[in-house]
C-alpha cells in the first residue's frame, strides 16, 4: 500500500490516492492546500484511488472543503470509498461535506 498523497490531474481536478492514515494526515492536508491555491472556480477531489480511509481523511477533508469556501471555490468529492462514506452518514458529515455519491 502506498503512502496517501494528493495529484493535480488537469486544471480543477485533484486526486488522493493511497492510505490515508492519522500518520499522513498532516502532510496530505498540506499537499492539497497548496493544490486548492492555484484552482480557481470549481475543483473536484477524486477519491476512487483511496486504498485505506477514516477519520484522519474525514479531517483533511473538512479542512480542504473550509479552505476552497475562503478561497471562493467550489469544491465536489467524487468516488469516495463506501466505508468513508458511511463513516461520513454516521457522524452527519455526509450532509456537510460537498459529496457525489453514484
Amino acid at each position: 500500500m502506498v503512502e496517501g498523497e494528493v495529484l493535480s490531474t488537469a486544471p480543477g481536478q485533484l486526486k488522493l490516492v493511497g492510505r490515508v492514515t492519522f500518520g499522513a494526515a498532516v502532510n496530505i492536508e498540506q499537499q492539497g492546500r497548496e493544490l486548492l491555491i492555484k484552482q480557481t472556480g470549481s475543483c473536484t477531489v477524486d477519491l476512487a484511488e483511496v486504498e485505506e480511509a477514516g477519520s484522519a481523511a474525514l479531517s483533511v477533508l473538512l479542512s480542504w472543503m473550509r479552505q476552497s469556501h475562503h478561497l471562493s471555490i467550489s469544491l465536489s468529492i467524487v468516488n469516495m470509498p463506501i466505508d468513508l462514506y458511511d463513516l461520513a452518514r454516521v457522524s452527519g458529515l455526509d450532509a456537510v461535506l460537498p459529496i457525489q455519491q453514484s
